[in-house]
């Protein structure tokens, strides 16, 4: 009889992880409210359950007799999976390691407890709370939902803003609005490159890991639009980034997992901003697989099953990035079309394209990653050759909607 998986999503990131269980011989359930989801199309068996019922989700677990429950790019599916294992004694994360991963305020204030990254962070409730901490801290702040994954309802803002009272209650209710329990952060805004890290522990020892210099959206959204591996990274910083994962990671007894997190590092210094126990969303887990043949989704799904690790790796590309692909308008797809000038330029570079509407299909403004239209995949042996193809990747389609 087939091994059981319970994945929790079926979103375009999620869908890999769910093919790649497959290939591993295991009989796969997806669970989420959105019967839509691409990913539901490859598993063989689908219960439309939100993923943060916990009590739903386990039941759905001991009936079904599972031998494993995991995610990729999400971080509000991390307490489920916790709970669930917690009850049903499997291999992964406990419910209080996700908790603390997932819950913005217990993160910050474990960093702080620990003395392992002690920046200001402060928890708001209305516009004066906001104002009076600017008032206080004359310096950039992030706005961010204490729950919630992603760059979803994450801002910037300064000390200028502390007069723009409807623009402050404007950030505000979004982040509300995108934080499960409806609490709100700000935080310390750290000035220097923007990247992310993905990779993976075992026995508490990091074996792989992945800086990817980041691009995002114009202040304030800051949304992640693009990712290149392997970001230059100083050596020092580097080595001193690693020592703080193991011992962040060791500090909750964490000794086997997966980290993807976001980071702003300068010439001394880094300042994390998020760290997560899981895979990354933005075709992370795929440039890092075409650079260096570490296979994140198969180190997941070994984790979840309790084998061991061990990925097969193999010689990649030099530099591989992802755009996503976007639209700055809302509407209805009417048609998408190759421009041929771009295709030709780009034919010796391309790795994968893809587009996730077909015509007809409504589309939305790109304010968060889950706005996304499509992304594409590019290598070259230079990182400045890559930056400049990827700018100019946005025009590798010709989209036509009607608004």
């Amino acid at each position: 009889m087939k091994r059981k998986i319970l994945i929790l999503g079926g979103n375009i990131y999620q869908k890999e992880l769910i093919i790649k269980a497959k290939q591993h011989g295991l009989f796969v359930i997806s669970l989420d409210n959105r019967p839509d989801n691409q990913g539901h199309l490859h598993s063989d068996k689908y219960y439309n359950i939100s993923t943060v019922d916990y009590n739903k989700v386990l039941q759905i677990a001991k009936e079904e007799n599972i031998n494993a429950i995991t995610s990729a790019a999400s971080d509000v599916a991390l307490s489920t999976i916790g709970y669930v294992n917690d009850n049903l004694n499997l291999s992964g994360i406990n419910f209080l390691q996700a908790n603390l991963f997932t819950d913005k305020l217990k993160f910050r204030n474990h960093l702080k407890s620990t003395k392992l990254a002690p920046i200001y962070f402060k928890e708001v409730s209305s516009v004066d709370d906001i104002i009076n901490v600017l008032y206080e801290f004359k310096k950039t702040l992030l706005i961010k939902p204490v729950k919630s994954s992603g760059s979803k309802g994450v801002k910037v803002i300064d000390f200028n803003d502390a007069k723009e009272k409807d623009k402050l209650n404007s950030l505000l209710q979004e982040a509300k609005n995108y934080s499960i329990d409806n609490r709100v952060l700000v935080e310390e805004y750290f000035h220097g490159k923007n990247c992310s890290a993905e990779g993976y522990l075992e026995n508490g020892k990091i074996q792989s890991i992945t800086f990817s210099e980041k691009l995002t959206t114009e202040h304030p959204t800051r949304v992640p639009i693009q990712h290149i591996v392997p970001a230059p990274i100083n050596e020092k910083i580097y080595n001193r980034f690693c020592c703080f994962i193991e011992t962040l990671f060791q500090s909750v007894k964490l000794y086997d997992s997966i980290f993807n997190l976001d980071v702003i590092i300068n010439d001394i210094d880094f300042n994390i901003i998020e760290v997560s126990p899981r895979t990354g969303g933005n075709c992370i887990p795929d440039i890092i697989k075409y650079h260096s043949g570490t296979d994140m989704f198969e180190v997941a799904l070994n984790i979840a099953l309790g084998n061991k690790i061990s990925p097969k790796k193999k010689c990649g590309h030099g530099f591989v990035g992802v755009r996503l692909l976007r639209s700055d308008i809302s509407g209805k797809l009417k048609d998408v079309s190759y421009n041929n000038h771009i295709v030709s330029k780009f034919k010796n570079f391309v790795l994968e394209t893809m587009i996730d509407y077909n015509p007809g299909d409504e589309i939305a403004a790109f304010t968060n990653g889950s706005h996304r239209i499509g992304h594409i995949i590019l290598k070259s042996d230079k990182i400045a050759h890559l930056r400049n193809l990827l700018n100019e990747a946005d025009n590798y389609f010709r989209w036509e909607i009607n608004v």
